[in-house]
């Protein structure tokens, strides 16, 4: 998948969570590891986190938000960052 904010916010990280619940429709959490601090006082692109049932699904939710804030990058295609 084709990352068209990595210029402005680097990499997204993904950790599966798998919580003790019997849907596992949020089993998946993405995030930028250089904008997530979690803190209560920070602004709300700071705590913008992608939830989903597959990892996919996780990156497409945090992206979806961050288009919320953001314009695109302008990338060729060669030049498409890859999720890490």
């Amino acid at each position: 998948m084709q990352d068209p904010f990595f210029k402005q916010r680097g990499h997204i990280r993904t950790v599966f969570i798998n919580p003790p619940v019997g849907s596992r429709v949020n089993d998946w959490s993405a995030y930028r590891p250089n904008s997530y601090d979690g803190a209560p006082d920070a602004g709300p692109i700071a705590h913008l986190e992608g939830l989903g049932a597959t990892e996919e699904e996780a990156v497409r939710d945090l992206i979806e938000q961050e288009s919320e804030y953001f314009e695109p990058d302008a990338v060729e295609p060669d030049e498409s960052a890859s999720i890490r």
